[in-house]
């Protein structure tokens, strides 16, 4: 699946336009050290500019998309990475999903794929529908 496949065109071309500065970035992190996790390579100073949800541009200069509106982010001296997957998890051995979570989220995870199964037969199909209700509302994606 391709990004052209999850963004309607519209917000596509609204991507556009921020990242050839034609409209503004909502958000800008600046000169952070970039991890790129295809290449291995750090890539010194670089910033990145969001709209709305999405990533906007990546590179060294973004002063042609900082607006009156754009909250910026002075990332200078920090190691900047993309938010991690935790492909595995048994989330069901700790206390709660929100006490996991809270964990998760401080190292830097942003979707946790977690296994249910251990639940079946303690808590019943009604359980099972129960606990993934409360995974609905938490900060980071829960699949």
């Amino acid at each position: 699946m391709k990004v052209r496949d999850l963004v309607e065109p519209q917000k596509m071309r609204e991507l556009m336009r921020v990242a050839l500065g034609d409209e503004k970035a909502d958000l800008v992190v600046m000169g952070g050290d970039l991890v790129d996790v295809y290449t291995g390579e750090l890539l010194r100073n670089h910033c990145i500019a969001t709209k709305d949800k999405w990533i906007a541009y990546v590179g060294p200069e973004v002063d042609h998309l900082i607006g009156p509106q754009t909250e910026v982010i002075d990332a200078s001296g920090k190691v900047v990475a993309p938010g991690f997957i935790d492909a595995h998890a048994h989330m069901v051995y700790y206390h709660s999903p929100d006490e996991f979570i809270r964990y998760a989220i401080k190292s830097g995870t942003t979707t946790i794929i977690t296994e249910i199964m251990e639940l079946a037969f303690p808590m019943g199909y009604e359980g099972l529908l129960a606990y993934i209700d409360a995974l609905r509302d938490q900060p980071i994606r829960v699949l």
